[in-house]
């Protein structure tokens, strides 16, 4: 959590919690990331950072430009699950194909994951998140983790009343993909989502004219 006065942080809080039935508060050290969109790229500023306790304040950053995007374990280095704060997210939705660091992309999905799990973010926004930013994955590894974890928000997370039309939308969003792919791996990948969603008559049909 932070705050900012006239462009400038103020404050920047860390704050951890722990699952009910093992209450415990381990000590990280970690890198906090702070992200800037400059020039159509995100530039991060990695500051070291020690989480100890359930608030750590972190009186360094203030002073510093309001950033687009915090990252509160860049470089993974802590076994942590990481909840994004609202402007990060906002830049996450937007903007996730401006962030350059391989890794970072990486984390960042698997913070909405978790994100998923914990309900602290829709299953329906994690959705949209995808369908708007994977068509421009450039790896196939994170591709094919967030593909993963699509099929099974749709299957376990999404509401029942709202599954046919969502797993319908990533089809569309699936077949689109794997007409506009190139590579040999991509199309497969794509083609694998599209069948592992297909959930009406004429998706099945769609797939069956495909192939």
């Amino acid at each position: 959590r932070w705050q900012a006065t006239d462009g400038v942080l103020s404050d920047l809080v860390v704050e951890q919690t722990a699952p009910a039935d093992h209450p415990t508060l381990r000590p990280h050290a970690m890198e906090l990331a702070l992200g800037r969109d400059r020039n159509g790229h995100l530039q991060i500023e990695s500051l070291p950072a020690w989480v100890d306790g359930p608030r750590t304040v972190l009186p360094e950053v203030r002073g510093r430009e309001v950033p687009d995007l915090v990252f509160p374990n860049h470089g993974d280095h802590a076994y942590a699950k990481i909840a994004l704060d609202e402007r990060s997210l906002d830049y996450v939705r937007r903007r996730l194909d401006r962030v350059d660091d391989g890794l970072l992309r990486e984390l960042l999905w698997m913070s909405l994951w978790e994100m998923v799990r914990d309900r602290q973010l829709r299953s329906t926004e994690y959705l949209a998140i995808g369908r708007d930013r994977l068509g421009v994955e450039p790896d196939l590894d994170i591709l094919d983790m967030a593909l993963d974890r699509v099929a099974l928000a749709i299957s376990r997370y999404v509401p029942e009343v709202r599954r046919e039309a969502e797993a319908h939308a990533w089809f569309d969003a699936a077949m689109a993909n794997l007409t506009g792919a190139t590579a040999g791996d991509r199309q497969i990948l794509w083609a694998r989502s599209a069948i592992s969603v297909a959930a009406t008559t004429a998706d099945v049909a769609r797939l069956a004219d495909a192939v």
